[in-house]
């Protein structure tokens, strides 16, 4: 999964002096505790709960990946009742900054442990600032100790009240005090993206990683392909990746200012090119070999076909335009079927000349008309009907919007239909409904539940449930 962890998210803004925005960083906290949630309520295949505490929440064990996805890693240290080994009473184990006060002293540690240490990473994400850093790790012990923490607002003026009131109640020194497992923290954060509109999803966060870490992306996707085209083929004519070639292995960029150049020396003809290239560059330039030579054998073939289609020596057609000689078309006198002689047909392209004839013009007679005769009507004017002006829809009323959030997520349906969507359904992207009664049913593992919700013109109305459901 190629992405960033979270620790080098938030020195990215460290460096730039503001901490990352709130939606984005509610939602890394929210699919953070949705794993834990998991973790904590994971069962053997006896069925018996096996109490998975991670006990090393930090922001290098959360993965942000450039699809949008959130992983909580690193569970080497957790610590279950099915293990065959028990840490030593006395030993700490995890990071000083992201620990628990009992942690910190040694004492027994609970999933309780886990959620200080999510409201110490909650607490740094919204002031980008660490909250148990020191010169040493025995101050930083001390003052985890202590757990004097002010709340998020004294740092960043744009936490919210209700924001400072989950993130201190997370960090409460006295276990009892605090969320007592992350199902009840994840409650409160969705809750408080719902109504404050902070709301964030997997795509809006792939987009958000690829603008901000854009270089980064393309390292990891070129690093891809040269990994690809350094593994040998199989049988099948398939890469695998099972042994790569010691001259093409990929090393990280990181490393490359430590290597020293390697020195190298081409011969061409009778003069000499000396140089030297870095690992990176003769693992670029060695596997790339190949394509260079078929992409100068490419363009040299279409620079010669372009040159053979432009000398090639073409056949010219002459035309040529014979002027045609004018012809004149006498005609006599035609007679038609009544017996009358009509008037002889010139030339089209120039009136002739009178033809001078040696019988006398014939007598003037009144034109027959035929007994039967066809009456040829004027054709009537199409008649346009007055255009009038369109009908206006009547107007509609004013509609209303529906917030729902459930603990566990369900499918919404809205008086009978399917909405298509998942709770939590924000501000940012509410339901639309007609002002008035109606009917919301909430499926979660085929099992229902009908809600009656009234939904006023102009406001929005909010639906916020824990369904009867155990995990």
């Amino acid at each position: 999964m190629e992405g960033k962890d979270l620790k080098r998210v938030m020195e990215y803004y460290r460096v730039r002096g503001r901490p990352m925005p709130m939606p984005e960083a509610l939602y890394v906290m929210r699919r953070t505790c949705e794993a834990l949630d998991y973790a904590h309520n994971c069962r053997n295949s006896q069925g018996q709960p096996m109490n998975i505490v991670h006990r090393d929440i930090s922001p290098q064990n959360v993965l942000v990946s450039y699809g949008g996805d959130v992983k909580l890693i690193d569970f080497g240290i957790a610590k279950t009742t099915g293990r065959l080994t028990e840490t030593v009473a006395g030993s700490i184990k995890g990071k000083f900054g992201y620990m628990s006060p009992e942690q910190v002293s040694g004492k027994p540690v609970d999933l309780r442990s886990d959620i200080f240490a999510c409201g110490t990473v909650l607490w740094e994400l919204l002031t980008n600032t660490r909250l148990f850093k020191s010169e040493t790790d025995i101050i930083t012990m001390q003052m985890v100790r202590r757990a004097e923490i002010n709340p998020p607002s004294s740092v960043n003026p744009a936490v919210p009240p209700a924001l400072d009131r989950i993130v201190l109640r997370a960090l409460a020194r006295d276990p009892a005090h605090r969320y007592q497992n992350a199902g009840e923290l994840l409650d409160d954060l969705e809750r408080f993206i719902v109504e404050s509109g902070n709301s964030c999803s997997s795509q809006h966060l792939a987009r958000w990683m690829n603008d901000v870490f854009e270089q980064d992306r393309l390292q990891a996707e070129q690093r891809q392909r040269m990994l690809a085209a350094s593994a040998p083929l199989t049988e099948e004519g398939h890469n695998t990746l099972s042994a790569p070639r010691p001259s093409l292995e990929i090393v990280d960029p990181q490393r490359f200012a430590s290597i020293p150049p390697q020195p190298t020396k081409t011969v061409t003809g009778q003069a000499t090119v000396t140089g030297s290239y870095t690992e990176t560059e003769y693992v670029m330039v060695s596997s790339h070999k190949p394509w260079i030579v078929v992409g100068i054998l490419v363009v040299l073939l279409i620079t010669g076909g372009v040159l053979v289609l432009t000398l090639w020596p073409r056949s010219s057609v002459m035309k040529v335009v014979v002027p045609s000689t004018p012809t004149v078309v006498h005609t006599s006198a035609l007679a038609d079927d009544a017996g009358h002689r009509r008037a002889p047909v010139g030339d089209l392209r120039a009136p002739s000349p009178p033809v001078a004839t040696t019988q006398p013009p014939a007598p003037h007679r009144p034109r027959h008309i035929p007994r039967h005769h066809h009456r040829v009507r004027a054709p009537v004017p199409p008649v346009t009907p007055p255009t009038e002006a369109p009908l206006r829809p009547p107007p509609t009323p004013a509609a209303g919007r529906l917030l729902v959030a459930s603990k566990p997520w369900a499918r919404v349906w809205i008086d009978g239909r399917d909405t298509g969507r998942n709770t939590p359904i924000p501000a940012g992207a509410p339901l639309v409904l007609a002002p008035g009664s109606h009917r919301v049913t909430l499926y979660v593992n085929e099992r229902r539940f009908d809600f009656r919700v009234t939904v006023t013109a102009g406001e929005t109305a909010k639906l916020i449930q824990n369904l009867p459901i155990t995990r």
